[in-house]
């Protein structure tokens, strides 16, 4: 007899706020069975949102629910992440004093996108093998070196 996952547990007995919006339970839905689909984990969403910025953490979310076929939760993920983006621009546009608040606003955002976002989108008790994350590791850390290039170069050729 299969197991319930835990999500799906507390969600039948009401033991768990499903609009926690602070929550880290996220490894309750985490299995082995074949049949379900593979995700990247909702902690690796988070950290790379944090770590790196929303637009790691949205194109993740995004490849998710590509995945698991969801067209009106991408285009919800992707429009999430591009007015996040243009928000957090504008704001320290007005003013430098927020730019000291970078980690503070890829938090909210990574909240957002693994406790509101995905119980809506993805499913608070959607069942997933965990995917990988050495592909957008390398990726990270590629786009890191060629931006710090990029920056050097620039540096050393100023007049």
């Amino acid at each position: 007899q299969p197991v319930e996952p835990e999500a799906a547990r507390e969600l039948k007995d009401g033991s768990r706020n499903r609009f926690s919006f602070f929550s880290f339970r996220w490894n309750g839905n985490i299995t082995e069975n074949e049949d379900a689909p593979v995700l990247f984990s909702r902690t690796a969403v988070f950290f790379f949102t944090l770590v790196l910025s929303v637009l790691y953490g949205g194109i993740m979310m995004y490849m998710n629910l590509s995945r698991l076929r969801n067209n009106r939760g991408k285009l919800i993920v992707a429009a999430f992440t591009v007015l996040y983006i243009v928000l957090v621009f504008v704001l320290r546009f007005i003013s430098e004093f927020l730019s000291m608040f970078t980690l503070f606003f890829n938090l909210m955002a990574g909240f957002i996108l693994v406790n509101v976002l995905w119980e809506k989108l993805v499913g608070a008790a959607t069942v997933y093998r965990p995917r990988s994350v050495k592909v957008p590791i390398l990726i990270a850390l590629g786009l890191t070196v060629l931006a710090s290039a990029v920056v050097f170069y620039y540096l050393r050729n100023l007049p």
